[in-house]
C-alpha cells in the first residue's frame, strides 16, 4: 500500500531590480508521513486543504468508502491529530472559523459546517485522545450546526465564494455565502446569496449557524 506525506516548502523570490528575472529557490523545512491506512486525494480541488496560523488542516480518506476525516498537521511540532468522523472538503479559513462543505444528496445540493479553529486545536490537548466529528458528535446540535445551500435548479455547475463581514460581537460573526449556478447553456444564471452569524459561545469546536437573510437573483441572458 502507498504511503503518503505532507511537505511544507519554503519559497524564495529573488530579484536584483524591477526589470531583471525573478529568480525562485524552494527548501524543503518540513515534512510528516500520513499514518498507514490513511491517503489524501491526488486532486487537490477536490480535496483542499486550509492553511490557518502554523497549522495545517484537511481531509484524508480510508480504503472502506466513506471513512476517513480531518487532519490537523502542526508544522511547528510536526505532530498531526486525526479527527475521525465525516470526509469534507475544507473551504475556507476566516479569522479563527474553518468551513467544511461535503455533498447532501437529501436536499439535492452542498452543505456546510464551521468549525472553531482554535477550539479544535485545544481539543488535540485533552486526556483520552482528539475530538470525535462523527455524526454523533453533530447530532446534538442539529439542525444549526449545519447549513444547506440547494442547488436543485443547476443542471450544470455551481460555485460558492465567501466573504466575512465586519460584525460586533466578536463572538457572532457573520459571513456572505455567494452561490451562482448554471442553469443551462440558454437558461441563464442563478444567484443565491444567504448571509449568515455564527455563535460562537457555545463550548466545543463544533458551532451552529444563526441563518440572517436570503436572497436569490436569476439571469436569463444566454451564456
Amino acid at each position: 500500500m502507498a504511503r503518503f506525506e505532507i511537505v511544507a516548502t519554503s519559497v524564495t523570490f529573488e530579484q536584483e531590480d524591477l526589470i531583471s528575472p525573478i529568480n525562485l529557490s524552494f527548501r524543503t523545512i518540513q515534512r510528516v508521513p500520513i499514518e498507514k491506512g490513511a491517503y489524501l486525494s491526488n486532486r487537490l480541488s477536490k480535496s483542499p486543504m486550509a492553511l490557518w496560523r502554523d497549522y495545517l488542516i484537511g481531509s484524508y480518506s480510508r480504503a472502506q468508502p466513506g471513512t476517513g476525516g480531518l487532519l490537523l498537521w502542526s508544522i511547528t511540532e510536526n505532530s498531526i491529530s486525526y479527527f475521525e468522523g465525516f470526509v469534507p472538503r475544507c473551504s475556507k479559513v476566516f479569522d479563527d472559523v474553518l468551513f467544511v462543505s461535503f455533498d447532501d444528496c437529501t436536499h439535492f445540493g452542498i452543505a456546510y459546517r464551521c468549525i472553531h479553529m482554535p477550539s479544535l486545536v485545544i481539543s488535540t490537548r485533552l486526556s483520552g485522545g482528539s475530538l470525535s466529528l462523527t455524526e454523533n458528535a453533530f447530532a446534538v446540535l442539529l439542525p444549526k450546526c449545519v447549513m444547506i445551500c440547494g442547488s436543485a435548479g443547476s443542471l450544470f455547475s455551481s460555485t460558492t465564494t465567501i466573504y466575512s463581514i465586519h460584525a460586533f460581537p466578536p463572538t457572532r460573526p457573520r459571513y456572505c455565502f455567494i452561490i451562482k449556478r448554471l442553469l443551462g447553456h440558454y437558461e441563464g444564471v442563478e444567484w443565491e446569496v444567504l448571509e449568515v452569524e455564527i455563535d460562537l459561545s457555545i463550548p466545543g469546536p463544533i458551532k451552529i449557524f444563526n441563518k440572517v437573510s436570503s436572497s436569490t437573483l436569476c439571469s436569463t441572458q444566454p451564456i
